[in-house]
């Protein structure tokens, strides 16, 4: 009688484990599908991936073909193997969102590169006043970029605008200069908290609109 259960017990576990193994080998080819897929969506939308003009779309379509062919010859449902090709990788999604927000943080406006460019040539006329050498003049300007969160163009930008005024081929006064960054501030704010008042007025008027929308389905328009 224990023999018999012995037996039986074995029986289940190895049935179990050719189970696992083959959910294992079924879930490899969705996940080689899958991965294929994504490389295919990462190249058309990302042109500047393949450098090669056209040549790496070729072979992730060719992936993409080989993938689904071992799956449907693997005897992998055909349900299955639909679902895995239209579902996009989280993974995929996940790094466009990543790349979206890196390109609004590098995103600068041209009033903003105005005033890291404004902000470097008084920090490299202050130490010429000071009787600073050219490279910490030089070094003054990149400095005072990097600290308003220039990029590596308005950097250079600035090292080079700065080296002019170290050698007095750009005059700039660093007290006018400020009075005037203060004032551009000021007027930049001044338009900002009117730019809100036109939204704050237009959301109002939006708002006004949907209920009156809203009261005419609800009432006589239904």
């Amino acid at each position: 009688m224990d023999a018999q259960k012995l037996l039986k017990e074995e029986e289940e576990k190895k049935k179990k484990e050719d189970e696992e193994k083959e959910a294992a080998k079924k879930k490899q080819y969705l996940d080689d599908i899958k991965e294929a897929l994504r490389v295919v969506r990462k190249l058309a939308t990302s042109p500047e991936e393949d450098p090669t003009g056209g040549e790496l779309m070729k072979a992730a379509k060719a992936r993409v073909a080989e993938s689904l062919a071992a799956a449907t010859k693997a005897g992998v449902d055909q349900e299955d193997i639909v679902a895995a090709s239209q579902a996009p990788a989280e993974e995929d999604e996940e790094e466009q969102d990543e790349k979206d927000k890196e390109k609004e943080q590098k995103k600068i406006t041209k009033k903003e590169k105005k005033k890291i460019a404004k902000v470097a040539s008084v920090a490299a006329a202050q130490a010429k006043e000071e009787g600073k050498s050219i490279a910490e003049v030089g070094k003054a300007a990149t400095q005072a970029a990097k600290a308003w969160g220039g990029d590596p163009q308005d950097i250079k930008l600035a090292a080079e605008t700065a080296l002019k005024i170290a050698k007095g081929e750009i005059t700039v006064d660093p007290k006018k200069a400020e009075e005037e960054s203060s004032s551009s501030s000021s007027s930049d704010s001044s338009s900002s908290a009117e730019e809100e008042e036109d939204l704050g007025e237009m959301d109002r008027h939006k708002a006004k609109m949907d209920g009156m929308a809203a009261i005419y389905y609800w009432g006589m328009g239904r």
